[in-house]
């Protein structure tokens, strides 16, 4: 009977990711990473602005969001993962986006794991590179893409993440911040 139980609850989890797979959101512009397994691979995307929509920072003040982020937990674990940021019909603004791929947490048995990244305009795949991860928090990208145009470069040099999605960097930023608005209302 537990063993049962604990089926169903599994089941349940892969159900409510896989509806929440076919609900991932489309618009002006929309990033999309597919892979197999249980290993969590991270999509990070600067906008035009230098703002990062990732795990750390879900949405993005132009109007970016990140839908879906498939094996992020236990209770994320999705079928088919994927990770999906997109900017709805009418908000992404013009100019430069820059995005990553990064194996988070690769689980070794998985390892080399081939992924599918996609740029779809409305929900046309306007352009697609397949490559494979094969270590531990490897980064791929930037890729570059640049709206309205539709043009797609991939990758241009630095392969490091900006400070904005840089998850520790942010933290430290956002600490910063505080610190400078409570010494204000201090008075000194």
């Amino acid at each position: 009977m537990r063993a049962t139980l604990v089926l169903l609850a599994t089941a349940s989890v892969l159900c409510a990711a896989c509806s929440a797979h076919r609900q991932a959101g489309t618009g002006d512009v929309a990033f999309r990473l597919l892979w197999e397994g249980r290993s969590d691979l991270d999509l990070l995307v600067e906008d035009p602005a230098g703002e990062c929509v990732f795990y750390a920072n879900p949405s993005s003040p132009a109007g970016g969001v990140l839908d879906v982020d498939c094996n992020a937990g236990s209770d994320r674990i999705c079928e088919h993962p994927i990770e999906n940021v997109y900017w709805p019909t009418g908000t992404a603004p013009a100019g430069t986006y820059r995005l990553w791929v990064q194996a988070h947490a690769l689980i070794p048995a998985e390892a080399p794991l081939p992924y599918r990244l996609l740029v779809l305009r409305g929900s046309r795949a306007a352009w697609r590179r397949d490559a494979t991860l094969r270590d531990h928090l490897e980064l791929h990208g930037p890729f570059v893409y640049t709206h309205p145009d539709g043009v797609v470069a991939a990758p241009a040099a630095p392969r490091t993440l900006p400070p904005a999605c840089d998850p520790w960097e942010r933290m430290e930023r956002e600490r910063r911040e505080r610190d400078r608005a409570a010494r204000e209302r201090g008075g000194g």
